[in-house]
């Protein structure tokens, strides 16, 4: 799952989970729920199918439910939008032990995927 092709500038500073399409977690925001397409401790890219539904910058609050059933409350800002795929910079990290938990979800249900 981890990816090797990065390093230097390009290397990320925290790991990221890249998520099968049937194993996606959901995000909420506003009563309207997304699949998560990857996250990390600061941040995760979801699919939103109307490109203009989020705007750069937006202040956004959301809520993250993991196929285990639990759920975080994360505050955050939207970086990015383009092409159906939005990307939230969290203010505050989610804690590791959440992203560890995640890494062990997907092996144990994916095992094939990497």
């Amino acid at each position: 799952m981890q990816d090797n092709r990065y390093s230097g500038r390009n290397r990320r500073e925290h790991y990221r989970i890249r998520y099968p399409l049937t194993g996606r977690p959901r995000l909420t925001i506003s009563d309207k729920e997304y699949e998560v397409i990857d996250l990390s401790e600061s941040g995760l890219k979801f699919l939103c199918r109307e490109v203009d539904e989020f705007t750069a910058g937006a202040a956004v609050r959301v809520t993250i439910t993991f196929n285990d059933g639990e759920s975080l409350h994360v505050k955050g800002k939207i970086l990015r939008t383009a092409e159906k795929v939005s990307v939230i910079s969290f203010s505050e990290d989610i804690p590791f032990g959440r992203i560890l938990k995640e890494q062990r979800y997907l092996k144990v249900h994916y095992p094939e995927y990497r």
